[in-house]
């Protein structure tokens, strides 16, 4: 069973390096992040996004295709598991929303972009880096990835 440890230890340092050091104690399905970590292999960049303890939403780019795989759930007893992967030239819409936050008692606003790519099946793949969604550093890494989004469409 050593190697079995091993194993977990491995999966929670790729769960903190991916998710982040804050998001240290809250637990998530071993079987997340072992499908996790076999999709994002080969990514060019990444996002991981803790809604709640119970939800948690991975984002990737993969050469021309972007991914996500969400996970509902505290333990494999419980974790129900879904997501997709999507070719970047099958876009059919990408809509792009800034929010501005301002703040009149110290004269100064802080803005995020929300992305909502669409695409022919109808389905949509979400990124928003608003005000007041996460905590800065958070929004920042979400900000971060729309950059490497934006950039694939754009075949850059």
């Amino acid at each position: 069973m050593a190697n079995g440890g091993e194993d977990s230890r491995a999966l929670q340092e790729f769960r903190r390096n991916f998710f982040g050091i804050s998001r240290e104690h809250a637990p998530m399905p071993e079987s997340y992040l072992r499908e996790l970590q076999r999709l994002v292999g080969a990514a060019s960049a990444h996002l991981g996004v803790v809604v709640s303890s119970n939800e948690r939403h991975a984002y990737w780019i993969d050469g021309r295709s972007l991914g996500v795989l969400s996970c509902q759930g505290v333990t494999d007893e419980d974790t129900v598991i879904t997501g997709r992967i999507c070719q970047l030239d099958t876009t059919v819409s990408v809509a792009i929303k800034v929010a501005v936050d301002y703040d009149r008692i110290e004269n100064s606003s802080r803005s995020g972009r929300a992305l909502t790519i669409r695409f022919p099946d109808d389905g949509l793949i979400e990124l928003d880096a608003s005000p007041g969604v996460a905590e800065p550093a958070e929004r920042d890494k979400t900000e971060a990835f729309i950059d490497h989004v934006l950039a694939a469409l754009a075949r850059r």
